[in-house]
């Protein structure tokens, strides 16, 4: 169990560097908006709409990662959950090809 525990914490880690890395270089692009680069672990829908309400975000901007053919017109899982349950507003952003 102590085995599994360290190399769940060392995937974790990880995990947490690059989406730091891909924040960065979203916020870089995004120049002089004032952006809250955040990287959370849990259930994604629940952790990113408690997130934006407990900080007051104005906008949570999402994309319809890994669709493609017939589902790229449809919305993913967690972003579908993420518009039902938040009362924050949400913008969907197509993936870059």
């Amino acid at each position: 169990v102590e085995m599994n525990y360290i190399i769940q914490e060392d995937v974790q880690k990880e995990l947490l560097k690059v989406s730091d890395n891909i924040l960065d270089k979203a916020a870089e692009l995004l120049g002089d908006y004032n952006i809250n680069k955040v990287s959370l672990m849990g259930t994604p829908y629940k952790d990113i709409v408690e997130y934006a309400e407990k900080e007051n975000i104005d906008m949570i901007v999402m994309t319809r990662m890994g669709l493609s053919g017939l589902q790229r017109y449809l919305v993913g899982s967690v972003t579908s959950k993420v518009i039902s349950g938040s009362s924050v507003p949400v913008l969907i952003v197509p993936e870059s090809e």
